[in-house]
């Protein structure tokens, strides 16, 4: 029966994650592969708050592409240490209205189909009303291999 109740969590690995608060958590974040966002808030309103820091960090994983590597360079008089700014005053101010913590962190998931890692961003906003000790959890569990056609798929749905 004990084995029953831990089951969902064999093979799973775990992701260091800590509130997130710094520009440096947002360059890691925004430097991985594949986003993971998730959210254990219930209100619709929410859903469209936690759906707008997606896209908050979408734009700044952008943003950060144009380096001239892959797409030219960003405008000198574009400040990206606004953009940080104005990234975590929204996780802030979803903090405050939903009485949560947006946890964050990264970690290194095989492919599914191949033999390359990927680097995986790890976003969960956590209720402090279904769990008063969400600002101190420090691990999460996720799934070591990651489908990478299917990552693209549910970003591509998602976005439209």
């Amino acid at each position: 029966m004990l084995e029953e109740s831990f089951a969902w969590m064999d093979g799973k690995v775990p992701v260091r994650v800590a509130p997130l608060r710094s520009e440096a958590q947002l360059r890691a974040l925004t430097e991985s592969d594949v986003f993971i966002v998730v959210s254990d808030l219930e209100s619709e309103e929410a859903a469209n708050d936690v759906d707008g820091l997606r896209e908050y960090l979408d734009l700044t994983s952008f943003v950060r592409a144009e380096d001239g590597t892959l797409l030219p360079k960003r405008e000198r008089s574009f400040r990206v240490r606004q953009l940080y700014k104005d990234v975590l005053d929204a996780v802030l101010s979803i903090e405050r209205s939903y009485k949560a913590v947006c946890l964050a962190g990264t970690y290194e998931a095989k492919s599914s189909t191949s033999s390359e890692t990927f680097s995986v961003a790890v976003v969960a906003v956590r209720s402090r009303e279904r769990n008063p000790a969400a600002g101190k959890i420090t691990q999460l569990l996720a799934d070591p291999t990651i489908d990478m056609r299917a990552a693209m798929q549910n970003y591509l749905e998602w976005m439209s």
